[in-house]
């Protein structure tokens, strides 16, 4: 398993990407039975934006996690690797 890509950031009513800028920390081993972390900080935006990582086998999805942020607020998120 492995992380291929992060999704785009997508705001509560707000259309495009202008304005909007985040940082996204993740590690690139998974490892079965653990963990993963997903750090996202949303630098600036006009509008909370809720944002969603997931890991994938192939086309299949195996884990995701999702949250709310407002400008300025970081999360972790947490998805369970079996």
């Amino acid at each position: 398993m492995r992380v291929t890509s992060v999704q785009s950031l997508r705001g509560q009513g707000a259309a495009g990407t202008e304005g909007r800028r985040y940082l996204v920390l993740a590690s690139k081993v998974v490892r079965p039975n653990q963990v993963y972390r997903v750090s996202v900080t949303l630098l600036s935006a006009a509008s909370p934006h809720t944002v969603r990582a997931s890991l994938q086998r192939g086309s299949e999805e195996v884990a995701s996690a999702k949250d709310l942020l407002s400008s300025g607020e970081t999360a972790v998120l947490l998805m369970k690797v079996y």
